[in-house]
């Protein structure tokens, strides 16, 4: 019973969700993703995805869709097809999607936008520099500042994930991270607890 599903996050019902890539090419400590998708990425054509997307509205009229893709803005020329032929075709969705901070600029926000985009999701992880570097997250604190401040900007509604708890959090660090996501102030903010899966380094 689809309609009878919600979420924190949707702005529109109802609400679904789609996996147009799957794969990670990065090299967090703590991830799992790569066991599960493996490192190969592996992605639709635009073509292939705006035509799932005709087909959820269609059918089961649906208004927005949360993309689950690990990076959805990796293949940066990708998105902006998907967005061009949304938009071509003058679809009435909006949608979700997962992304790094390092991977988004101002002219793609601005693509993702006018396509429909009304949330960004961050894997920030933490505050801390330090932490940053020994988990293997590859980003900086300034590049967070900006992603988050530039999503914004261009009408997207952003949410920062964080992770307590690293082997080498301290009182200091977890305080650095919760006055970091308090100083970034994103519609929405997350904490998980490190958890050791299988198969990561973590583990």
């Amino acid at each position: 019973p689809i309609h009878r599903y919600k979420s924190k996050t949707a702005s529109r019902f109802p609400h679904t969700t789609m996996t147009t890539s799957r794969g990670c090419t990065y090299h967090c400590y703590f991830c799992s993703m790569p066991f599960v998708w493996g490192r190969t990425i592996r992605f639709r054509s635009a073509e292939c995805v705006v035509e799932e997307i005709e087909h959820l509205i269609e059918k089961y009229g649906m208004k927005e869709v949360y993309f689950t893709d690990e990076v959805f803005t990796l293949k940066m020329n990708r998105v902006k097809e998907i967005c061009d032929l949304i938009r071509k075709k003058d679809l009435d969705i909006t949608w979700i999607c997962d992304s790094r901070v390092d991977h988004v600029d101002r002219e793609l926000l601005r693509t993702m936008a006018a396509a429909g985009c009304t949330l960004i999701q961050y894997g920030i992880e933490s505050g801390s520099p330090e932490i940053h570097e020994r988990i293997g997250k590859g980003i900086t604190l300034e590049q967070a500042r900006e992603a988050i401040k530039m999503t914004r900007e261009e009408g997207i509604r952003a949410m920062a994930y964080f992770v307590l708890g690293h082997p080498w959090d301290t009182s200091t660090t977890i305080r650095e991270t919760i006055d970091f996501a308090k100083e970034l102030n994103a519609e929405f903010t997350d904490f998980f607890m490190a958890h050791p899966f299988p198969g990561t380094e973590f583990w």
